[in-house]
């Protein structure tokens, strides 16, 4: 399964501040948005606290859990260490649990 981070930045907020706005999503098979198709963010507060939580992850023992969040709302993705090398995600929405895959 093909996933990866989309993030289109809004040229107009590139600034040095940290109030870059951009859509930010994560895209599962080419066709699954989450949280949705053009979400609006804080693209650089948001990846800085992926990159902190990222790292965390690489060096947390087995079964260690790490959120990824979004600025608005309680939208988030848990990634929860299952092997050295992957991870299970489980994005959550309204802090309930919409999907999980592992990779």
């Amino acid at each position: 399964m093909p996933h990866h981070i989309s993030i289109e930045l809004d040229v107009h907020s590139l600034t040095y501040s940290n109030q870059i706005v951009g859509n930010i999503t994560f895209v599962i098979d080419f066709h699954d948005y989450f949280p949705g198709q053009g979400w609006s963010d804080f693209v650089a507060i948001v990846l800085t606290w992926w990159i902190d939580n990222g790292r965390a992850l690489l060096f947390a023992p087995l079964q260690e859990t790490y959120s990824f969040q979004f600025m608005d709302g309680p939208i988030q993705i848990a990634a929860k260490k299952v092997t050295g090398t992957e991870v299970e995600l489980t994005l959550i929405e309204e802090d309930r649990p919409k999907q999980s895959w592992e990779r």
